[in-house]
Parts: C-alpha cells; sequence; structure tokens
C-alpha cells in the first residue's frame, strides 16, 4: 500500500508518508510509540477484554486522549466503517490517477 500510495501526491499527502526505509528503533521515537500502543492495546485485550480482571489502564486511555494540537487522531476500524475506510482510500487513489491520465 505504501508503495502506491508513494506513487500519487494526494495519497503521500494524506498519509503524511515521507519515505520508506529501515531504522533501529533506538533511532526512532515513533517506532518505540507504536511498540508501546502495540504493547498496551495487548494488556488491554488480554486483561480487560478477555479476562475482565481491571478496567482500561490509564496509560493506555491516556494514548487514547484527543491530541489538542490535531497532529493525530485514533480510529479502531472494523466491519462496515473498516470497508467504507478503505473505499475513501482507493476511490482517492484512482480519482488521482484518472486525473493523472487525462492531464499527462
Amino acid at each position: 500500500m505504501l508503495k502506491e500510495a508513494a506513487k500519487l501526491p494526494q495519497m503521500k499527502d494524506y498519509y503524511r508518508h515521507h519515505s520508506a526505509t529501515f531504522i533501529s528503533k533506538a533511532d526512532s521515537r515513533l517506532l518505540q510509540s507504536a511498540d508501546l500502543l502495540a504493547w498496551e492495546w495487548a494488556k488491554c485485550q488480554d486483561e480487560t477484554l478477555d479476562r475482565h480482571i481491571r478496567d482500561i489502564r490509564k496509560s493506555l486511555r491516556a494514548l487514547f486522549e484527543p491530541d489538542p494540537n490535531k497532529r493525530y487522531k485514533v480510529l479502531h476500524l472494523t466491519g462496515k466503517p473498516l470497508k467504507r475506510y478503505l473505499n475513501q482510500i482507493r476511490n482517492m487513489g484512482l480519482a488521482q490517477l484518472a486525473e493523472e491520465r487525462s492531464t499527462g
């Protein structure tokens, strides 16, 4: 998906994609934060949703609080909302390709 998005300026913009590269997690706070979110989510799935032994952890709740600077938004999509989102992305890419073909 990123390979295709990299070809379309509108999609690169939408995903805030700059480039694809390999980097050590120690050198990237973004990769560390992705690991933190994955760990917190796994703990929530196990302890809160599956075993019902605790409420949602405060540390996970803090990760999902709205960003006052509007730099990010957290969505958890499944079912119909996920299909709608993926169709929106597909349509955006198709529209961009059609535009490039008509002007190219």
